[in-house]
């Protein structure tokens, strides 16, 4: 890697003058900056900014652990001078019961624990709360960064996903970072994000049988992953794991249909016609998602892309069948985090290092299928190359790094004095800066390197 390129450092000072940002302007200039900010997120919607990360405190009746909620009250508290001296007085603004758990898999073995939440009502039902200007939901993760020192590898691959896919009405997760307290003690600087679900303001999807005649939807979310609940297997060996419907509420016509949308799928990947556009593949995919989910995970040579918590979804047969790739989920390992399968090297497509390093065997053959049809790696490149002379453009990439670097530059030195790992070496990461500045310089350059290599291997260069 080239050393930190000094254009971060030049981005960030205007933007280091301010706490952390845009509300201590004026109205009209809080408006205006933040109008500039969703901008530069890509977002459609209009987020909240906040003066300093938002404080969320969660008090648990007993120890939190994985695979049983336990009852527990979270507070919200966004209105605070930055300190976190002043909480202890000021209003909520929301309290709410919860059952909280761990949450994550490698993460767990990470002293700063990750966790999942749903929201309750009094009599204990899982019920939906809006946090922090996000749409109200249910199900919430607080992913824990650690060995990602940047804090911004989940976060940013969640802002291009929704830059993406936004404007074509698709779903992705929207995030926010905080600062936690658990049981009063201090735990650092979380990402809040919105747990991939069916509800309303997530995937919107319709119930997955129709309650009159029984008959499947063709309304579902399943995800290649480790096997760790229930599922199916494919007739070519394709392991799938349920997300939604739950298994309780699964009906034999669900199953069937959903186990055949998948042969079916495979069958024609397989099939010597597969790249016929009314027949093969085309059919049964909607290959625009797919493009835009393969080059985020591209981008960031995500070594868990297609095989690890890799969800795939439709949303109702009667208008639209095709099985959609995603929502993205889970990139801390993404961007240059991790020398496993040499994926901090900015070369090489991930389904074919997975595959080298010998961790292909959750992999599905789609992916590099797709791209043995021209027509497919036609609307790769073109679509990779629209990008670039916008949403991932190198100056757009630099401005979303710097905004979220001057919203976190307040809480990191909380964050770094609970967990001292500036300077540390902590697997899996492989890069080890001096100062947190550092990373994120690293990691700006890591960016911008990969952008250049997917240039030329899409031969835009």
């Amino acid at each position: 890697m080239k050393p930190p390129p000094p254009a971060l450092v030049t981005l960030l000072l205007p933007l280091l003058e301010l706490p952390a940002c845009v509300n201590t302007l004026g109205d009209k200039a809080a408006d205006d900056t933040a109008a500039d900010t969703a901008e530069v997120i890509g977002d459609a919607e209009s987020a909240p900014r906040f003066a300093h990360l938002p404080l969320l405190r969660i008090d648990a009746a007993e120890a939190i652990v994985d695979g049983d909620k336990v009852d527990a009250t979270l507070v919200v508290v966004t209105d605070h001078d930055g300190t976190l001296a002043d909480v202890g007085g000021l209003t909520p603004s929301l309290t709410t019961p919860i059952g909280v758990e761990l949450h994550g898999t490698s993460s767990m073995t990470q002293p700063k624990s990750g966790y999942r939440f749903e929201c309750r009502d009094h009599a204990g039902e899982d019920t939906n709360c809006a946090l922090l200007g996000l749409p109200a939901g249910s199900d919430w993760v607080l992913h824990a960064p650690y060995a990602d020192k940047t804090y911004m590898r989940n976060a940013l691959a969640y802002t291009l996903g929704r830059a993406l896919a936004v404007p074509s009405g698709r779903w992705e997760p929207r995030s926010q970072h905080v600062e936690l307290l658990l049981n009063g003690a201090y735990e650092g600087i979380y990402l809040l994000v919105e747990r991939v679900s069916g509800e309303g303001s997530r995937l919107d999807l319709p119930e997955p049988s129709d309650p009159i005649t029984g008959e499947a939807t063709g309304a579902f979310i399943v995800k290649v992953d480790q096997a760790r609940g229930p599922g199916f297997t494919t007739a070519l060996g394709t392991r799938m794991d349920w997300v939604t419907p739950d298994m309780d509420e699964m009906t034999p016509a669900t199953w069937d249909y959903v186990t055949s949308v998948f042969d079916g799928l495979e069958a024609a990947l397989s099939g010597p016609g597969f790249a016929d556009p009314d027949h093969g593949y085309a059919a049964w995919l909607d290959v625009d998602a797919w493009i835009d989910h393969q080059l985020v995970n591209e981008l960031a040579a995500n070594v868990d892309a297609y095989r690890l918590s890799a969800c795939v979804h439709a949303s109702d047969r009667s208008v639209d069948s095709r099985v959609r790739a995603g929502p993205l989920w889970d990139f801390d390992r993404g961007f240059g985090g991790t020398g496993d399968c040499e994926a901090h090297d900015v070369t090489g497509w991930v389904h074919e290092t997975v595959t080298r390093c010998g961790h292909g065997e959750l992999l599905p053959f789609w992916w590099a299928r797709l791209r043995d049809d021209p027509a497919y790696e036609l609307r790769l490149r073109e679509r990779w190359g629209e990008l670039r002379t916008g949403v991932l453009d190198d100056e757009a990439l630099r401005a979303r790094i710097a905004t979220v670097y001057a919203s976190l530059a307040e809480a990191e030195v909380r964050d770094h004095a609970r967990w001292p790992v500036i300077g540390v070496a902590v697997p899996p990461a492989i890069y080890v800066g001096e100062t947190w500045g550092d990373d994120v310089a690293w990691f700006e350059a890591w960016v911008l390197d990969r952008a250049a290599w997917m240039d030329g291997a899409l031969r835009l260069k």
